[in-house]
């Protein structure tokens, strides 16, 4: 993490809970269910790593500098970042980026 996206450092931050979906325990609510099986987008995986990224830092105020932008980027390349993106048409509305 960066203090913000013109900081040169980086640190390690360790939170106690950490951005993890719980699936035995996911619930979607009813709302949500029928709008997913409207099929209103389309969601890919791994097709736009750096776009994805690169909104998330899109951000006037983010922990995302470009050392870490390259890190993940170059995770990515070697198989250990992954990206989950979500587009309306041809269109980027939503991702998520990680490593696993």
């Amino acid at each position: 993490m960066a203090d913000g996206r013109n900081s040169q450092k980086i640190h390690w931050v360790e939170p106690r809970f950490r951005g993890i979906f719980p699936m035995d325990r996911f619930h979607i609510s009813r709302s949500l269910s029928r709008k997913i099986h409207q099929r209103p987008f389309r969601v890919t995986l791994n097709t736009a790593f750096s776009s994805v990224i690169r909104a998330c830092a899109d951000r006037d105020e983010t922990w995302i500098n470009q050392t870490i932008e390259d890190s993940y980027t170059r995770l990515h390349r070697e198989g250990h970042a992954h990206s989950i993106e979500i587009w309306d048409e041809a269109e980027l509305v939503g991702g998520v980026y990680g490593i696993a």
